[in-house]
């Protein structure tokens, strides 16, 4: 949905196919096979592989100068990307604390992203970078984002909410559908460097079937032991659990970095969150005749704060809640808990909600404040 109109959905094809083509489809063998010196997002999708990796979605190439671009292209991918270009640099001694992102044009699917970095500061505890993503030389998205030094001190302070009670994740089912496309860019090597990014060929992939996260919402209708789908409370909260499914990051023999783990869990935040704020209203995308329908979903703003390191092969319990909706936009906030209750990012984000309601709805949600245990 987000894809859709963020970065828009154009006629469904396998190839984009201009003058001779260097690489080809198998259909019988679901191989893309690479006929230039480098494809760097060439690799054989058999029936056990054939699903999106976090690590792939996320994953970037490196241009000029700081200056990146996107290997492959989907709306939920826009943020790790901007954010793993910025932390190519800085200090691997560093972490991210915080980022803050904007969207700010419609983008074109069909196109790789350039992220630019800017230096804005270089502390001896923090560093800061300025991150914009273009695409025919216009700014489509910008992200500004925190990196500071572990903190050494012995005694410190220290609060957390306190995670949800729920059944951990093998008692739900696996429910996480995202209907969409991803483009597979091929950078081909020629003899003049800029040409290398201009207009590259790319393959389409559809999302339905993968979109590289196990996600498993906490709700009784999801439970694998019930007999009958009872329907969802309309209650503006949810609770899910999630963990990259078939991916790298699961691979023992394969090393990434915290910074890599920080763009994963970026990637994640980015699910099922904004629609939290139209669940009270029992509205979806639906036929031009129906009374009540949503319209147009689409992210305006986005922020993480790492507050503790974690495992991204850990599965991850994804508290959403929506305390506002209001002049087409929803707010939705959340926080990540790892399975041991520890508290490990907390995520904002504003959105455009427009629907077409038979008459005004207004609601009001009971909350209760904070209190010591």
């Amino acid at each position: 949905m987000l894809l859709k109109t963020f970065l828009g959905l154009g006629k469904f094809q396998v190839l984009n196919l201009s003058n001779k083509p260097k690489y080809i489809l198998n259909a019988n063998k679901n191989t893309i096979i690479a006929f230039s010196k480098k494809f760097y997002s060439a690799r054989t999708l058999d029936s056990s592989s054939n699903k999106m990796m976090i690590s792939d979605a996320i994953d970037i190439i490196p241009g000029t100068t700081n200056t990146f671009y996107s290997k492959e292209l989907w709306k939920p991918s826009i943020v790790a990307q901007a954010l793993l270009a910025a932390t190519r640099t800085v200090d691997s001694s560093l972490k991210v604390n915080s980022l803050h992102s904007y969207f700010l044009l419609p983008g074109n699917v069909e196109l790789p992203i350039e992220y630019r970095v800017d230096t804005i500061r270089n502390g001896r505890s923090f560093a800061c970078r300025s991150v914009t993503a273009a695409q025919n030389s216009k700014t489509i998205f910008t992200l500004m984002c925190s990196f500071n030094l572990p903190s050494s001190t012995v005694h410190r302070i220290e609060h957390q909410y306190k995670m949800p009670q729920v059944l951990s994740p093998e008692h739900y089912n696996s429910d996480l559908v995202f209907e969409g496309v991803r483009n597979v860019f091929d950078f081909q090597q020629g003899t003049d460097t800029n040409s290398t990014f201009d207009n590259p060929k790319y393959a389409t992939f559809s999302t339905k079937d993968s979109v590289g996260v196990d996600g498993r919402l906490v709700d009784p209708s999801n439970l694998k032991t019930a007999a009958v789908k009872s329907s969802l409370t309309r209650d503006p909260y949810r609770l899910w659990w999630l963990k990259p499914a078939v991916d790298k990051f699961n691979d023992a023999k394969t090393t990434f970095s915290f910074f890599d783990t920080q763009c994963g869990l970026a990637y994640l935040t980015d699910f099922r969150f904004l629609y939290t704020g139209a669940l009270p209203y029992n509205i979806h995308y639906t036929k031009a005749e129906q009374k009540n329908r949503l319209l147009m979903m689409a992210s305006l703003d986005h922020s993480i704060w790492f507050h503790s390191p974690f495992d991204l092969t850990d599965w991850l319990l994804f508290e959403m809640e929506s305390p506002r909706v209001c002049d087409d936009r929803a707010l939705i906030t959340g926080r990540i808990y790892n399975s041991s209750g520890i508290l490990v990012a907390s995520v904002a984000q504003e959105g455009l909600l427009r629907a077409q309601v038979e008459e005004s709805i207004s609601l009001l949600v009971e909350y209760n404040p904070p209190k010591l245990l």
